[in-house]
């Protein structure tokens, strides 16, 4: 009697065990159904607050499309912040990142890991923005995909520059912003190393810069696909460096003044299109050199095909370098006191093979003591008051 006892007891023991053994396997999910561990929810880290303190992120899940990290709210990073190649992190409704004066941050994505900022949902301007105000060369987004951000109206972009950041910028996709790809704040700002990046998609221009960022952009960046304005947009400010603007695969869109206090250089098919009243003003100590090919001109014309659209390329420089050669200028000479397309204010010019048309006033302005040089081949038409003046 005794040992059935103990039989029976010992095979409660052992399904015990058994049963132990099995739900310590799964877990029950809310529905009361068992669901094993390994397909559980990731339990993501959480980045809020204020980062104080050196962090490095790692990719956390081999599976690319699963989020390593989320920032719910708000995270301000005001120490180094350094992002691994696989990184993927989910930013929540209207969440935004700032990098302050005292922090930096390093997204250091490869061709075949990217590092990955994207919605918890896949609709552009879901989150607002990573706004940089560190002037810190360290700062760097390479083999980045930054999407469906853009989400703030005083932020205007995905990514933002603040004051006199800086940062390298390569390699990188910018899309589905609801406003802006990049959007630079101040003058100040530098962009460094902005090559072999993609901006599509944006619900504004892919780009916004100011004159003295010309120069940054180079011929490899993609940005002609898909966003609601195909063009660079471009706020005018004092050049005081020496430079090159290259030729890009959308038109710089010039508005108000660019002011050039030192040489610049245009390269063959480069294209700016002048909103209303915006000008180049060549200063005293400047110089511009725009010299096309006779199979890829330079182009200047006005956003609208109306005589006197823009205002003017006035030249007050008396520098040898002033040049323009298979160069198009349409649609200029609306400011009264300049009175053309280009003004020459004691300045020396030389034209070859040019075209100006459809200015307002003048087609070529001169005054005061000027040394001009008409080297030939030009093509003047449809300006309303002449060609060239006085």
């Amino acid at each position: 009697m005794m040992t059935v006892k103990r039989t029976s007891y010992l095979k409660i023991l052992l399904y015990v065990f058994i049963l132990a053994i099995v739900t310590g396997a799964c877990k029950k999910d809310g529905d009361g159904v068992l669901k094993p561990d390994d397909e559980e929810e990731p339990d993501l880290e959480i980045l809020s607050g204020t980062l104080s303190s050196p962090l490095t992120l790692v990719n956390r899940y081999s599976n690319p499309l699963v989020a390593d990290y989320k920032v719910p709210t708000t995270y301000t990073v005001a120490s180094k912040l350094t992002i691994m190649p696989g990184v993927r992190i989910e930013m929540g409704p209207e969440a935004k990142i700032t990098v302050t004066s005292q922090g930096s941050i390093r997204s250091m994505g490869t061709p075949d890991s990217n590092v990955v900022f994207c919605g918890r949902q896949q609709n552009p301007g879901y989150w607002d923005y990573i706004m940089i105000n560190s002037y810190d060369s360290i700062n760097q987004f390479k083999f980045t995909i930054i999407e469906h951000g853009g989400g703030n109206i005083y932020q205007p972009a995905e990514l933002v520059l603040n004051g006199s950041s800086m940062m390298k910028f390569h390699n990188n996709t910018i899309l589905h912003s609801e406003r802006y790809g990049l959007y630079l704040k101040d003058h100040s700002s530098k962009l460094l190393e902005f090559k072999n990046n993609n901006i599509e998609n944006c619900g504004l221009a892919p780009l916004y810069i100011f004159s003295s960022h010309i120069s940054s952009i180079d011929s490899t960046t993609i940005l002609s696909n898909n966003n609601m304005f195909n063009y660079i947009e471009v706020v005018g400010s004092n050049i005081y460096e020496v430079e090159s603007w290259l030729r890009t695969d959308v038109p710089f869109y010039l508005t108000g003044a660019t002011s050039i206090n030192t040489d610049v250089i245009i390269k063959p098919g480069a294209r700016f299109v002048f909103g209303p009243s915006g000008r180049i003003l060549v200063k005293e100590t400047g110089s511009l050199y725009a010299v096309g090919l006779e199979t890829d001109s330079i182009f200047f014309t006005g956003a609208q095909n109306i005589n006197g659209y823009w205002d003017c390329i006035l030249f007050l420089s008396n520098n040898p370098y002033n040049e323009f050669k298979y160069v198009s200028l349409n649609y200029g000479g609306g400011y009264y006191y300049w009175n053309g397309c280009i003004y020459l204010q004691d300045a020396f010019f030389k034209i070859s093979y040019c075209t100006v048309a459809n200015s307002y006033n003048w087609g070529i302005y001169r005054n005061g003591v000027y040394n001009f040089e008409n080297a030939g081949f030009n093509n003047f038409y449809n300006n309303t008051t002449g060609n060239i003046g006085p």
